[in-house]
Protein backbone atom coordinates (compact mmCIF):
# COMPACT_ATOMS: atom_id res chain seq x y z
CA UNK A 1 0.00 0.00 0.00
CA UNK A 2 1.41 3.39 -0.82
CA UNK A 3 0.85 6.62 0.35
CA UNK A 4 -1.00 9.09 -1.65
CA UNK A 5 0.04 12.84 -1.08
CA UNK A 6 -3.01 15.25 -1.67
CA UNK A 7 -1.80 18.89 -2.74
CA UNK A 8 -2.23 21.25 -0.08
CA UNK A 9 -4.53 24.13 -1.54
CA UNK A 10 -4.28 27.24 -0.42
CA UNK A 11 -7.33 29.56 -0.26
CA UNK A 12 -6.46 32.79 -2.16
CA UNK A 13 -8.16 34.70 0.36
CA UNK A 14 -6.33 33.42 3.23
CA UNK A 15 -3.11 34.13 1.13
CA UNK A 16 -3.92 37.91 0.64
CA UNK A 17 -4.99 37.97 4.21
CA UNK A 18 -1.73 36.70 5.49
CA UNK A 19 -0.01 38.97 3.28
CA UNK A 20 -1.47 41.72 4.60
CA UNK A 21 -0.58 40.52 8.32
CA UNK A 22 2.64 40.40 7.22
CA UNK A 23 2.22 44.22 6.17
CA UNK A 24 0.23 45.23 9.11
CA UNK A 25 2.95 43.68 11.86
CA UNK A 26 5.74 45.45 10.01
CA UNK A 27 4.09 48.63 9.46
CA UNK A 28 3.20 48.53 13.43
CA UNK A 29 6.90 47.67 13.86
CA UNK A 30 8.16 50.72 12.02
CA UNK A 31 5.50 52.76 13.88
CA UNK A 32 6.45 51.72 17.58
CA UNK A 33 9.92 51.96 16.70
CA UNK A 34 10.69 55.10 14.47
CA UNK A 35 7.61 57.76 15.51
CA UNK A 36 7.40 59.62 18.73
CA UNK A 37 3.68 58.83 20.03
CA UNK A 38 4.77 54.77 19.14
CA UNK A 39 7.46 55.02 21.19
CA UNK A 40 5.89 56.72 23.59
CA UNK A 41 2.98 53.77 23.56
CA UNK A 42 5.50 51.33 23.09
CA UNK A 43 7.30 52.15 26.27
CA UNK A 44 4.69 53.79 28.42
CA UNK A 45 1.56 52.12 27.47
CA UNK A 46 2.84 48.47 26.16
CA UNK A 47 -1.10 46.68 26.86
CA UNK A 48 -2.38 49.39 24.44
CA UNK A 49 0.57 48.39 22.06
CA UNK A 50 -0.34 44.97 22.26
CA UNK A 51 -4.06 45.50 22.23
CA UNK A 52 -3.68 47.55 18.80
CA UNK A 53 -1.86 44.50 17.29
CA UNK A 54 -4.53 41.78 18.11
CA UNK A 55 -7.54 44.17 17.06
CA UNK A 56 -5.48 44.96 13.89
CA UNK A 57 -5.12 41.06 13.76
CA UNK A 58 -8.67 40.32 13.98
CA UNK A 59 -9.71 42.74 11.40
CA UNK A 60 -8.11 41.32 9.12
CA UNK A 61 -8.95 37.82 10.08
CA UNK A 62 -13.16 38.90 10.09
CA UNK A 63 -15.19 36.35 9.38
CA UNK A 64 -12.98 33.44 9.24
CA UNK A 65 -12.19 30.13 10.92
CA UNK A 66 -9.33 30.09 14.02
CA UNK A 67 -6.69 28.37 11.84
CA UNK A 68 -6.99 31.67 9.49
CA UNK A 69 -7.23 33.74 12.95
CA UNK A 70 -3.60 31.92 14.25
CA UNK A 71 -2.25 32.51 10.31
CA UNK A 72 -2.91 35.83 10.53
CA UNK A 73 -1.51 36.17 13.80
CA UNK A 74 1.30 34.31 13.33
CA UNK A 75 1.86 36.61 10.28
CA UNK A 76 1.47 39.56 11.42
CA UNK A 77 4.04 38.36 14.36
CA UNK A 78 6.42 36.92 11.86
CA UNK A 79 6.33 40.93 10.19
CA UNK A 80 6.86 43.08 13.52
CA UNK A 81 9.73 40.72 14.35
CA UNK A 82 11.33 40.84 10.99
CA UNK A 83 11.21 44.60 11.74
CA UNK A 84 12.38 44.78 14.89
CA UNK A 85 15.75 42.69 13.54
CA UNK A 86 16.06 44.90 10.94
CA UNK A 87 15.88 47.64 13.21
CA UNK A 88 18.47 46.35 15.58
CA UNK A 89 21.12 45.25 12.94
CA UNK A 90 21.53 48.72 11.66
CA UNK A 91 22.57 51.93 13.57
CA UNK A 92 20.52 54.88 13.94
CA UNK A 93 23.41 57.87 13.74
CA UNK A 94 22.82 60.37 16.02
CA UNK A 95 20.90 63.56 14.41
CA UNK A 96 22.66 66.87 14.44
CA UNK A 97 21.47 69.51 12.40
CA UNK A 98 23.70 71.61 9.80
CA UNK A 99 23.46 74.77 12.06
CA UNK A 100 24.50 73.09 15.20
CA UNK A 101 27.69 71.28 13.38
CA UNK A 102 28.80 75.24 12.18
CA UNK A 103 27.93 76.33 15.93
CA UNK A 104 29.89 73.37 18.02
CA UNK A 105 32.92 73.70 15.63
CA UNK A 106 33.08 77.72 15.95
CA UNK A 107 32.68 77.08 19.83
CA UNK A 108 35.29 74.34 19.47
CA UNK A 109 37.06 76.92 17.54
CA UNK A 110 36.80 80.11 20.13
CA UNK A 111 37.60 77.88 23.41
CA UNK A 112 40.86 76.01 21.50
CA UNK A 113 42.10 79.75 20.89
CA UNK A 114 41.48 81.19 24.38
CA UNK A 115 43.25 77.29 25.38
CA UNK A 116 46.34 78.41 23.26
CA UNK A 117 46.30 82.64 24.31
CA UNK A 118 45.92 81.71 27.95
CA UNK A 119 49.21 79.21 27.99
CA UNK A 120 51.28 81.46 25.41
CA UNK A 121 50.38 84.24 28.35
CA UNK A 122 52.06 82.06 31.21
CA UNK A 123 54.83 80.97 29.31
CA UNK A 124 55.81 84.76 28.37
CA UNK A 125 54.93 86.05 32.16
CA UNK A 126 55.73 83.24 34.66
CA UNK A 127 53.84 80.50 35.82
CA UNK A 128 50.89 81.86 37.57
CA UNK A 129 48.77 78.41 38.85
CA UNK A 130 45.76 80.20 38.75
CA UNK A 131 45.78 81.20 35.15
CA UNK A 132 47.19 77.57 34.10
CA UNK A 133 44.38 75.85 35.86
CA UNK A 134 41.85 78.40 34.00
CA UNK A 135 43.33 77.12 30.53
CA UNK A 136 43.27 73.47 31.70
CA UNK A 137 39.14 74.28 32.98
CA UNK A 138 38.81 75.80 29.33
CA UNK A 139 39.96 72.47 27.95
CA UNK A 140 38.11 70.13 29.83
CA UNK A 141 35.16 72.42 28.71
CA UNK A 142 35.91 72.04 25.09
CA UNK A 143 36.34 67.84 25.74
CA UNK A 144 32.90 68.01 27.12
CA UNK A 145 31.75 70.27 24.29
CA UNK A 146 33.09 68.22 21.70
CA UNK A 147 32.37 64.55 22.89
CA UNK A 148 28.39 66.29 22.83
CA UNK A 149 28.43 67.12 19.31
CA UNK A 150 29.90 63.72 19.07
CA UNK A 151 26.98 62.14 20.50
CA UNK A 152 24.24 64.43 18.97
CA UNK A 153 23.35 66.56 22.27
CA UNK A 154 25.07 69.98 21.70
CA UNK A 155 23.21 72.99 22.88
CA UNK A 156 24.31 76.24 22.09
CA UNK A 157 25.09 77.84 25.05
Amino acid sequence: MTAVMSPIIVDPLTFFRVCVAFAWGFALGVFLKRHPKGDWLATQREEFAAAIGMIGNLLIAVGTGWATIFAVSAASLIGFLVHQIIADVTPEPPELGGYKTIWVLEDGIAITNDVIARLEDELENGHDPTEVSRALLQAARLVNLLKAARNGRYEPQ
